[in-house]
């Protein structure tokens, strides 16, 4: 593992390249381009260079959804110069363009003329989630550029008639007869019903529901909820081992109901989770879900857990708790002083010194003379360290001139 990275983007991105984590990494990376840490332009252009880089799409989904926030005609200018009609360039521009047709459809037909309409059309259709036909059909671009909209395969609609005899459904038209039954009373007491299921027969369900109108991740969703109530064990376990970026959020939901239920055994679940992606979220749920007074207790099991990343993520969601601010300044400053100790505990240097950073500085606003203690002893970078006792030093001496002004304010 590397020191913490210089202040260089192209430092940083190869200093977080060596994460083993592969998720938990792009999470950081994600973190700097929100906070304006990373040019979102450099970070696309390393993912895009990451051979070992797992979900890419997922990857500069989230960065382009908040660049276009931000600056949709700086991601458009990218983009553009980006499209040669490679695959790569492809999915890129249908994720600009499935991103900013709801959101900007003015700019994304500005964005569409001004490119290479047969180069373009590479990347059509569009399938835009969420969306009816006639919704999409509606988009400001349809007329011009009829190309772009997504015309979906149309079939007889399922009936209660076409319901499979047995699970698991053997044709799309059953697996939607089923699916159309479960969502309106859940199956749970009939032989379609969780109790039947198993992580092949649902995947193989999902497969022949690929077509529905509704989205991949709901229909994961109500299928996790209703197995979660059941055997929340085998629904986590499918969940989490999903290929979609979805999947965690459908494994955290369900884990979220376990943890509700009966908390002792979904932690022990949690603590045997192999180091993955999954592990790391499971971690951080799970330590977000002790309440406020068992907060010693939520200390205790991450620090029994296997020193990996998902107990160094634990540890700043339960350090990040202790930074937000309640309004009364003495039981603040133990409580930054409490997440300074906390992040003393990671062992990660980008996470240890990121969190450290903040709490630090937020401890220097409450107790400047024991956040110079603090910060003498943290470990931190020269560099880190060096701002940060200047910071509390200033605080320190905005405080002797408060007192002092008071002082004289009461002679008078």
């Amino acid at each position: 593992m590397t020191d913490l990275p210089a202040n260089t983007a192209g430092d940083l991105l190869e200093s977080l390249s060596e994460f083993r984590d592969v998720a938990l990494r792009n999470r950081f990376i994600i973190k700097f381009v929100f906070a304006d840490r990373l040019d979102p332009a450099k970070a696309l252009d390393w993912a895009a260079s990451r051979r070992d880089l797992k979900r890419p799409e997922s990857f500069s989904n989230l960065i382009l959804s908040d660049w276009l926030s931000r600056n949709p005609d700086s991601a458009g200018a990218y983009v553009s110069a980006q499209f040669d009609g490679s695959e790569a360039s492809i999915r890129l521009v249908r994720q600009f363009l499935d991103l900013t047709a709801t959101r900007f459809p003015d700019t994304l037909l500005s964005w569409i003329r001004r490119q290479d309409r047969e180069l373009l059309a590479n990347a059509a259709p569009l399938k835009l989630l969420g969306l009816k036909p006639e919704e999409e059909a509606s988009l400001v671009f349809a007329d011009e550029f009829p190309e772009f909209i997504h015309v979906p395969t149309t079939s007889p609609p399922a009936t209660i008639a076409d319901l499979p005899k047995t699970w698991p459904p053997k044709s799309k038209t059953e697996a939607q007869a089923w699916f159309n039954t479960f969502q309106r009373r859940s199956n749970a007491d009939d032989h379609l019903g969780p109790e039947t299921w198993t992580r092949e027969s649902v995947n193989e369900v999902l497969d022949l529901l690929s077509d529905l109108p509704t989205s991949r991740e709901n229909t994961m969703t109500s299928i996790a909820t209703a197995w979660a109530r059941v055997d929340p064990k085998e629904a986590l376990t499918w969940a989490a081992g999903l290929p979609d970026q979805e999947s965690i959020k459908i494994a955290t939901f369900a884990l979220a109901s376990w943890l509700r239920e009966s908390p002792g055994d979904a932690r022990a679940y949690v603590a045997a989770i192999p180091e993955s992606e999954f592990r790391v979220y499971a971690v951080e749920q799970s330590a977000r879900h002790f309440p406020e007074e068992k907060r010693d207790e939520a200390e205790k099991w991450l620090l029994g857990l296997a020193p990996d990343l998902a107990r160094d993520a634990g540890l700043r969601e339960l350090a990040n708790d202790f930074l937000v601010y309640r309004g009364t300044p003495q039981i603040d400053g133990v409580r930054y002083e409490r997440a300074v100790r906390l992040f003393q505990q990671v062992a990660n240097p980008v996470i240890r010194a990121d969190g450290l950073e903040s709490s630090l500085r937020k401890l220097s606003t409450h107790e400047p003379a024991r956040a110079l203690e603090l910060i003498a002893e943290s470990g931190l970078p020269d560099e880190i360290a060096a701002r940060l006792e200047t910071f509390a030093q200033n605080s320190l001496e905005n405080r002797r001139k408060y007192e002092q002004n008071r002082k004289v304010k009461q002679a008078r």
